[in-house]
């Protein structure tokens, strides 16, 4: 029997429903004792497993690899007889994934490491199996990896960089690009919702190319959204402030970037990393939120569910190394919106 879309959208506003509240999360971060912050994490479902594998205060990296797979799984079970239509969006949203997994693995094999720990940074989405992603990791050239890669479109992507390339330097920019552009490029066939996710992305990519005197057209999102159709003219433009005033009032949650006009110019491309990634978690919290009996709702929920796990990653990394609780709170981007 097939899983219908209001049925996962349900099983999804469960699965929130049963997240750490803002409270705890402050508790978590307050408490200056790193067992009492798993005590209170220990309460979750979600992360019982992985805290009785292993506690983040004895291998923080191994405790986010565990959550990292236990996400992997749980997308796989929404896939698992969802119906067609579900599944295409799903598909895409796993892409995305994927794309993010192989540009970690061809950074590592361009510069020559081979360490399997770079596997707990993965989100295994090939029917969360690890066996593929330590065949491409342990290629004998970048080259050889292309052909591992499980998504059609991903390969092509990655396998057009080689012809441009001159460099490892280019090589590595060439396939982070061209795995990302086709992850979006496919998403964006099943969910036109992430035009608005494309465009704060893009206009993020214009500044910081500007900012390092580059031409920022190769590196943008391409044929999505309003700042790739103003291409042209923005990347005549002299500085990151410049773009981002141009496009102020024509891209989505422009009231995120308004503070950043008033940083200074050492530090306004951090100012707009940040405050990028904020309205992104609010683009897919008011998307769940408002179209939560639509298919693109499961989009949402997974970048959601995804952040709030790279978030439970932050408190404890944070505490481990002494981080100052405020510092803590101001880096979360889940529990923040």
């Amino acid at each position: 029997m097939t899983s219908s879309i209001p049925y996962l959208i349900a099983k999804a506003r469960s699965h929130v429903g049963a997240s750490p509240s803002k409270q705890k999360i402050e508790m978590m971060i307050n408490t200056p004792s790193m067992s009492e912050a798993e005590n209170i994490l220990s309460g979750y479902e979600f992360y019982q497993g992985a805290l009785q594998q292993v506690r983040p205060s004895v291998d923080i990296l191994g405790f986010e690899g565990i959550l990292r797979n236990e996400f992997g799984k749980m997308l796989h079970r929404y896939s698992v007889g969802a119906s067609p239509q579900a599944k295409s969006l799903l598909n895409a949203y796993a892409m995305r994934l994927e794309a993010e997994n192989l540009q970690i693995l061809f950074r590592a094999i361009i510069g020559g490491d081979h360490d399997e720990d770079i596997l707990k940074f993965i989100v295994p989405v090939n029917e969360f199996e690890m066996r593929s992603y330590k065949r491409i990791l342990n290629s004998t050239s970048p080259k050889n990896a292309v052909d591992f890669i499980a998504f059609p479109e991903l390969r092509r992507g990655a396998a057009r960089a080689f012809d441009k390339a001159r460099d490892d330097d280019e090589l590595v920019f060439y396939i982070v690009s061209s795995l990302e552009h086709a992850a979006f490029e496919y998403a964006y066939k099943f969910n036109k919702h992430i035009r608005s996710e494309v465009d704060l992305l893009n206009l993020e990519t214009v500044a910081r190319a500007i900012s390092l005197k580059i031409n920022p057209r190769e590196w943008i999102i391409p044929k999505i959204g309003v700042v790739a159709q103003n291409i042209g003219r923005l990347e005549r433009l002299s500085s990151p402030r410049d773009v981002i005033a141009s496009m102020i009032n024509s891209v989505p949650y422009s009231s995120y970037l308004r503070d950043v006009l008033n940083s200074p110019e050492s530090s306004i491309i951090s100012h707009l990393e940040r405050q990028v990634d904020l309205a992104l978690m609010k683009h897919h919290a008011f998307n769940f939120r408002i179209f939560s009996y639509s298919k693109e709702a499961l989009f949402d929920f997974f970048a959601l569910k995804y952040q709030e796990i790279k978030d439970i990653g932050k408190i404890f990394l944070g505490k481990a190394n002494n981080i100052d609780p405020e510092r803590i709170r101001n880096s979360l981007l889940y529990f923040a919106v």
